[in-house]
C-alpha cells in the first residue's frame, strides 16, 4: 500500500458511492508505519511496528450526511463502508450547514511544505543500544538516589489523502521521530519522577542521548523536598511548556465549533482587546519542519497565515467549513485545529530575568488535572514548580493548586519569554501573570 495505490482506491470509493446515489462525496484516507522501543534497566521493555490504513467515506443526499470507517481496502469492504455512509445519510436529519467546501476554498495546488524526512537506515539493534545507551549515562550521573523509569524511542511516517466527488484529491506525507527518559529520584524516603523527551520531523534535529538524560536528571534531582505553600494571591510563571496549555485554551475559546454553540468566553468579542496591547499571537502553517504545519486543513482547505490577536485585540475567530456556514463566515483554513501558532512581544525578556524580577511568586513547571471551563472561563488546576521569594528560587512546590478566570488571566500578563520551545504546535516563551490564587496548606 502506498500514496498512488490510495489515490485509486479513494477514486473507486467515491465513484461506488456516486453510482449507489450520493449528491456529493468525501474520503479521507491516512497511510502509516513505524516503530517504537522502550528500554527499562538495559531490557527490551517493549517493541511494536505498527502499519496502519484507515478509509473514511462521507455521503451527502441533499442536506443530509453519513460518514463510516474501515481499515479494510478490499473490494468488498470499501463497497460495505460506501453501503453504511449512504444508509446513515438516508436517516439522518437535515442539516442546512452540511456539504463539500466550496471549490474555490480547496488548495487544489497546495504550497510545498517540508514535512517529510524518513529516518534512513533505522536499524531495530541499533535503536536498542542507542536507548540503552541513554539510560545508562543518566543512571551515571547520580549512582546514589537515580532509577530508571524507562527510555525510549519512536519513528513514524504517515501519508494523509482528502478527495470529493468534485474532483478535489490531494495528499502529504510527513515524519514525526521522537526519543525520551524517564527517572525517578529516591532520597530519604521521597521519592519523585520526571521526565525529558525531544522530537522533530527531522532525526537530525533530535538533541543527543547525553542532553536528554542531563536534563531528566537535573528535572528529577530538582523536585526532591516538594512541599506545599499556604493560601495566598500570588505571581504565577508558567515556564514554556506550561504556557502551551496556558495557550491552548484562548485557541479553544475562539474555535468556530465553540463560538457557534455559545459555549465560550470569547463570544462577541472580535475586535476586543483580550490580552495587554504589546502581545500578538499569529498562526504560520508552512514553517519549514514546523510541527503544526500542513499545506491544508481537515477539510482540504488551504491553511492560511493570518494574525490572530494583534497588539492584544482579537482579530479572528478558527473556523472549518462547517463551523463557518454555522457563523455565516468563510473558513479560516482550521478545520481540525491550528497551525504553529506563535505568540510574540517585542517586551519578551530571558527566562532568568522574570524569575529575577519577582519578589514572591510561583514558576509552574507542570499542571495537573482538566479544572477549566471555555464557557464561562474558571480556572483551577493542581501545579508543579518552584517557589520564588527575591528574585531566587528557594524550593520545588506540589499539592497546591491556582486558580483564577481565563478572561483576567489573559489580561493581566505581564511579561513574555525569549526562549520558545519548538516541541509544540504552540510557540511561546514563558508567562507571567501578575496574580492568581494559590491554595496550600
Amino acid at each position: 500500500m502506498n500514496a498512488d495505490s490510495l489515490k485509486k482506491i479513494a477514486e473507486q470509493t467515491i465513484q461506488r458511492a456516486k453510482q449507489k446515489g450520493a449528491d456529493a462525496v468525501e474520503v479521507d484516507g491516512h497511510l502509516g508505519h513505524g516503530m517504537s522501543v522502550n528500554i527499562l534497566n538495559q531490557h527490551v521493555d517493549s517493541l511494536e511496528y505498527d502499519r496502519g490504513k484507515e478509509l473514511s467515506v462521507t455521503i451527502y443526499l441533499g442536506k443530509k450526511r453519513g460518514s463510516a470507517t474501515t481499515n479494510d481496502f478490499s473490494p468488498s469492504s470499501i463497497e460495505r463502508v460506501v453501503d453504511a455512509a449512504y444508509d446513515f445519510a438516508h436517516y439522518a436529519a437535515e442539516d442546512p450547514y452540511s456539504g463539500l467546501p466550496a471549490r474555490e476554498t480547496l488548495a487544489s495546488n497546495p504550497p510545498s511544505v517540508a514535512l517529510y524526512f524518513p529516518w534512513k537506515n533505522l536499524q531495530l539493534v541499533d535503536v536498542i543500544e542507542k536507548m540503552r545507551a541513554c539510560e545508562a549515562y543518566a543512571l551515571s550521573l547520580n549512582q546514589k538516589c537515580i532509577k530508571s523509569d524507562g527510555t525510549g524511542l519512536n519513528s513514524h511516517e504517515t501519508y494523509e489523502l482528502i478527495a470529493n466527488s468534485d474532483g478535489f484529491m490531494q495528499g502529504y506525507a510527513s515524519t514525526s521521530h521522537s526519543m525520551h527518559c524517564a527517572l525517578i529520584a529516591e532520597h530519604q524516603g521521597e521519592m519523585q519522577r520526571e521526565s525529558e523527551y525531544t522530537c522533530s520531523m527531522d532525526p537530525s534535529d533530535l538533541w543527543s542521548i547525553e542532553k536528554i538524560a542531563e536534563e531528566a536528571h537535573r528535572k528529577t534531582i530538582a523536585r526532591l523536598g516538594a512541599r506545599q505553600i499556604p493560601t495566598q494571591t500570588l505571581p504565577i510563571l508558567f515556564t514554556e511548556q506550561a504556557a502551551a496549555g496556558f495557550w491552548k485554551y484562548l485557541i479553544g475559546a475562539a474555535m468556530g465549533g465553540n463560538i457557534y454553540r455559545r459555549s465560550s468566553f470569547l463570544m462577541d468579542a472580535l475586535e476586543q482587546r483580550i490580552l495587554p496591547e504589546h502581545i500578538s499571537l499569529m498562526e504560520r502553517p508552512f514553517l519549514y519542519k514546523g510541527v503544526g504545519s500542513a499545506p491544508f486543513d481537515d477539510d482540504g482547505v488551504y491553511t492560511r497565515e493570518k494574525t490572530f490577536i494583534d497588539n492584544g485585540v482579537l482579530k479572528t475567530y478558527f473556523t472549518g467549513t462547517y463551523s463557518g456556514r454555522q457563523l455565516g463566515v468563510p473558513s479560516t483554513g482550521n478545520a481540525g485545529g491550528v497551525f504553529n501558532l506563535l505568540v510574540n512581544s517585542p517586551h519578551a525578556q530571558p527566562l532568568a530575568d522574570l524569575i529575577s524580577g519577582m519578589d514572591k511568586g510561583l514558576i509552574v513547571t507542570e499542571t495537573l488535572g482538566s479544572g477549566v471551563n471555555l464557557v464561562n472561563g474558571d480556572y483551577s488546576k493542581g501545579m508543579v514548580g518552584f517557589y520564588v521569594e527575591r528574585g531566587q528560587i528557594q524550593f520545588p512546590v506540589e499539592e497546591v493548586t491556582i486558580a483564577g478566570n481565563l478572561k483576567e488571566m489573559y489580561k493581566h500578563v505581564m511579561g513574555l519569554g525569549i526562549e520558545q520551545d519548538h516541541r509544540y504546535n504552540i510557540r511561546t516563551g514563558a508567562v507571567l501573570i501578575d496574580h492568581m490564587t494559590v491554595a496550600g496548606s
